[in-house]
């Protein structure tokens, strides 16, 4: 086995693993559908990070793919490329993220004593700062060391005080409960597992529940649902299109959910806007029984594009043989024939197992042979003594001169010293 081999494995198995941790999820909410958006909020970013962990934990270690090397090590360039490009461009956005933090200017006293919500907040565990920025089209909270919230320019000289307080309620919500980290996580979590389709739903999930949570903190800070619904829907209308930084939550990271929120609002005495640990412990047992069944499930679907495990005495005997017969050690029907293609075919340079079968008392392996000028496949019968009984080998294609190779032995080799 080679770490392309795991690596590859690994990337396949979270194909079906990571539909598995999203289906454990959705069984969850539906049996419990009225908890609040951060209880359903931490289901989907613990799927995600399980999405992201069980494949490497429950991928066996010592397996080789079946898939050719070339194409593999393909697939892994590719991997490696659209995750760095998805990583570099998270990087980005924290750049802009930081400029845009430079050039913002605070909100002036009078607006900010408008800000009745904002002043009576009480104390809070982050130390943060309300600004104003022509960088930004709709309210954000950057975190990541130095707390900002950054209200658009525009949205301070055109909506009223009250709508502006209840808007940085809710980016105050993000902040409070660190959702600039945890942003962060599920980007970069994201950015790895971007091939996968499962993963981005729960992804969008996450953002869904987000951004829920926070207009329920909004709500709960002192904001009227109905108005503050009306205020949402106003703000869509006025903006043109959604932040276009990734990095920081925002009041429209998720524009296309508008209608969701704004349903959830309208309902507080249907959904919850409390923390259920109760549910979240359910969860977690659930994902840690998810994991087991994972754990114990992979090993059987892996066969599906795994080499079976290797015979080390067996592979050591056979590349020996190889070699033996190639140097014309031994004689016999067929042996003479067989020593020309193996000499012209060269010293082996990689030997891995294709598959097994078992034949009565004896055991036939199959090889996948790659030499110095050539390739060849090889069929080994062996009876309950390990001796050998039938050895053949089949070259694939043609040597270089455009000859077309074929070397049977049927008979157990005798060494010509004997």
């Amino acid at each position: 086995m080679t770490s392309h081999d795991y690596l590859g494995a690994a990337l396949l198995n979270s194909l079906w693993q990571a539909p598995l941790i999203a289906l454990a999820g959705c069984l969850l909410l539906r049996a419990v559908p009225r908890v609040s958006a951060s209880t359903r909020y931490a289901v989907w970013l613990t799927a995600l990070i399980g999405c992201a962990f069980f494949p490497p934990l429950t991928t066996p270690m010592e397996i080789s793919l079946r898939i050719p090397e070339g194409l593999l090590q393909a697939i892994e360039i590719a991997w490696v490329a659209g995750a760095a490009i998805l990583l570099a461009r998270t990087g980005l956005a924290a750049q802009t993220l930081s400029r845009i933090k430079r050039l913002a200017y605070p909100l002036d006293v009078p607006a900010r004593e408008g800000l009745t919500l904002w002043n009576n907040r009480g104390l809070t565990h982050r130390d943060v700062r309300l600004c104003v920025s022509t960088d930004v089209d709709t309210p954000v909270a950057i975190g990541l060391f130095d707390d900002l919230i950054l209200l658009p320019e525009w949205l301070v000289n055109s909506l009223p005080v009250a709508e502006l307080d209840r808007l940085a309620m809710h980016e105050l919500a993000h902040l409070e409960r660190y959702d600039d980290w945890t942003k962060l996580l599920q980007n970069i979590l994201a950015s790895l597992m971007f091939f996968n389709p499962a993963v981005r739903w729960i992804s969008v999930q996450a953002e869904v529940e987000r951004e829920v949570a926070c207009d329920d903190a909004a709500v709960q800070a002192g904001s009227d649902a109905i108005t503050y619904a009306e205020s949402l829907t106003r703000l869509a209308r006025a903006v043109s299109w959604a932040s276009r930084f990734s990095l920081a939550p925002s009041l429209f990271a998720a524009r296309r959910t508008l209608s969701r929120r704004v349903e959830r609002l309208l309902q507080p005495a249907i959904i919850s806007r409390s923390f259920s640990r109760p549910a979240a412990t359910s969860y977690a047992a659930i994902l840690l029984a998810t994991f087991f069944a994972i754990r114990a499930l992979t090993p059987v679907a892996t066969q599906a594009f795994t080499l079976p495990p290797d015979d080390g005495a067996v592979h050591t005997r056979v590349a020996a043989l190889y070699d033996d017969m190639r140097r014309g050690r031994y004689h016999g029907n067929g042996f003479g024939r067989a020593e020309t293609v193996l000499r012209q075919l060269g010293p082996i340079t990689s030997l891995r197992i294709n598959h097994v079968l078992s034949v009565g008392a004896t055991m036939e392996y199959f090889y996948d042979v790659r030499t110095s000028h050539g390739s060849a496949s090889m069929r080994v019968r062996m009876d309950s003594g390990m001796r050998i009984s039938a050895f053949t080998v089949n070259v694939n294609g043609t040597l270089e001169d455009g000859r077309y190779l074929r070397a049977f032995m049927t008979t157990e080799p005798r060494s010509k010293e004997n």
